[in-house]
């Protein structure tokens, strides 16, 4: 009468992720069954830096206030992962941050929320299952009045060489907003002005060069730019 009466069912919908009993075995009121995980959405830590935090609106949750931020306003995220030889990727949204660094790595970490990760998605995309590795792109805050040059144009410590409108070399003093393997994000610089991209061993102010431009010579920020040295003050 027991087990006619007995109905097991999930409050959501959902996929089993263990199985602790089996066919035939005796249960009672207090046995785990198994462990059963929701499918409607998945999360995922994203640990980021002071450096990353900086260019990023991370939705907050203050003292006696409530999550206000809507969908449109929360941050942007591009989850992928690689299948073989193919990379696939999944949206979400930054939903939260959680409430304490972390004391090993002194990172924040955020929360990523992709919507239906087991639904399918136009892009031929699988399901982005739990417990799967995944890289994460998060789009972050709008720079303006900044310029994006080669990582090889920015000379030490916080200095590009530019060429003057008499060809000689002249060093600009710039701030160092951001940096990844191949670009700077910097700001100091006039509009249009010719980067140096040469690597130089010893260039000083005022050497004059013959530039050569690669790229659109209709570029208003011109990073593309070539400068080799062909003499030097008080040379030949």
């Amino acid at each position: 009468l027991d087990l006619e009466r007995t109905r097991i069912t999930a409050p959501y919908a959902g996929r089993v992720l263990t199985q602790d009993v089996d066919i035939s075995q005796y249960v009672t009121p207090a046995t785990v069954l198994g462990r059963v995980y929701a499918v409607d959405y998945v999360e995922i830590r994203l640990p980021l830096t002071d450096s990353q935090l900086e260019f990023l609106d991370v939705p907050e949750i203050y003292r006696g206030e409530s999550a206000t931020a809507a969908g449109a306003d929360l941050p942007r995220v591009v989850v992928s992962a690689k299948f073989g030889r193919q990379t696939y990727n999944w949206e979400g949204r930054i939903v939260r941050a959680e409430g304490a660094i972390d004391t090993a790595s002194r990172q924040l970490f955020v929360v990523a929320q992709v919507d239906d990760p087991y639904g399918r998605r136009h892009s031929g995309a699988p399901p982005l299952k739990v417990g799967q590795f995944v890289e994460a792109t998060i789009e972050g805050a709008l720079l303006k009045d900044v310029f994006s040059i080669p990582l090889a144009a920015l000379r030490e410590p916080h200095d590009v060489l530019v060429v003057d409108a008499n060809q000689r070399l002249a060093r600009v003093d710039v701030e160092v907003l951001w940096t990844d393997a191949d670009l700077a994000v910097v700001t100091g610089l006039n509009d249009g002005a010719l980067v140096v991209v040469t690597p130089f061993t010893a260039a000083a102010d005022g050497t004059e060069v013959r530039p050569r431009l690669s790229g659109s010579e209709d570029a208003k920020r011109a990073v593309n730019v070539t400068a080799p040295a062909i003499s030097t003050p008080g040379g030949g």
